[in-house]
């Protein structure tokens, strides 16, 4: 739909240059700072203009505060991806690129970028939070099996995991200087000792520790142990964000084959509360940078590379595409685009048909979403 007015907002770290246009009138145009104070003088600007519609490319973060206040003043605010609006012609300065933006909304030719709500956009940041957190988690309990294999304490191979009771008791003692392997033995679980033998477990936990190695140990385990509060605080954050309706459908999606219940939680944090934005469900696909871009030359229309998205939809997306393929590790390049493209081979098809598969993973979250 066409406008009558609009206004262009070109957005920068330290100033927001805007522009106030009218159909038929000269642009109005000021310079603002990006204080707070200066915010409201930028919304006292355009309601003294009486401006209503206003577009800003999404510059970092700089943009969003600037987005919930002049949204609170009764201004729409359209977010746009600045990849988009380059691609039109036009002479580069701020001042015409503000004045350019506008011209592009009161001519309805913004397409608006998805903007989540205040609860929304909470959610993905204590989400996104937690995944860091276990990442680093991980990282740190790997830096402490490489420690203890340089020392030639072999945990790994008397135990799955050092998550487990056991490990834990081996790893706090000998972190503490305990390396008698006698008394080491004592501390393993009776089925650790029954399945390994204690002859076993003697060779796999004698091994040479210095005083330093034992320092960086400890280290190591307060930074664990720090990430694993830090994790636990986030969990707590986000039972109290996430609402019974939301809940409902994180219990819905954890029942689709393939999706565990915290993939299902970072799908409905990253994008669950604005699924009704999209429209069609290739939208939300290339939301998430799961959809090829198309380069057409000579009559031959060639793929590119997957247009940027959000990565960590994109990220919990093909792990559940690769557990839907049958593997655990990543999905190669070949693989990725069939389970893309909805289509599997013969085995696949047969190995999915034993376990019970019926082959509509996609329409099944679609259809939960």
């Amino acid at each position: 739909m066409r406008l009558d007015e609009g206004g262009g907002i070109d957005v920068h770290k330290e100033t927001f240059k805007v522009a106030a246009c009218h159909e038929n009138e000269a642009p109005q145009e000021r310079t603002f700072g990006t204080f707070t104070k200066d915010i409201y003088a930028m919304r006292d600007f355009l309601l003294e203009q009486k401006i209503k519609h206003v577009v800003a490319e999404s510059t970092g973060v700089y943009w969003k505060p600037m987005y919930r206040i002049l949204s609170a003043a009764g201004i729409e605010v359209s977010i746009v991806n600045p990849t988009r609006v380059k691609q039109m012609p036009m002479e580069k300065t701020d001042k015409k690129d503000a004045r350019w933006l506008a011209k592009l909304l009161m001519n309805d030719m913004i397409k608006k970028s998805f903007v989540p709500d205040e609860q929304q956009e909470q959610l993905r940041e204590f989400s996104r939070m937690h995944t860091k957190y276990i990442r680093q988690m991980t990282r740190v309990k790997n830096q402490v099996v490489r420690l203890l294999e340089s020392c030639n304490f072999k945990i790994r191979s008397i135990v799955s995991d050092i998550s487990t009771q056991t490990a834990q008791k081996l790893i706090n003692a000998i972190s503490n200087g305990q390396t008698d392997t006698d008394l080491l033995i004592a501390l393993c679980h009776h089925s650790v000792r029954k399945r390994q033998g204690d002859e076993r477990l003697k060779l796999a936990l004698e091994g040479r520790f210095t005083k330093y190695m034992q320092q960086q140990l400890r280290m190591l385990l307060d930074d664990l142990h720090y990430f694993e509060k830090q994790k636990m605080q986030t969990e707590n954050v986000l039972k109290e964000l996430f609402t019974n309706e939301q809940m409902e459908k994180i219990k819905k999606l954890d029942e689709v084959e393939g999706v565990s219940q915290q993939q299902a939680e970072i799908i409905m944090a990253e994008i669950g509360a604005g699924i009704d934005s999209f429209s069609q469900a290739d939208q939300a696909a290339k939301y998430a940078g799961l959809t090829a871009g198309q380069r057409e030359t000579a009559d031959q229309q060639k793929p590119v590379r997957a247009v940027p998205g959000n990565k960590h939809l994109r990220v919990v997306m093909v792990q559940i595409a690769a557990g839907c393929n049958g593997t655990n590790s990543m999905v190669s390049g070949k693989s990725q685009k069939r389970i893309l493209e909805g289509r599997v081979s013969t085995s696949q098809k047969k190995n999915r048909r034993k376990k019970g598969h019926t082959g509509n993973s996609q329409k099944d979250v679609q259809g939960h979403l």
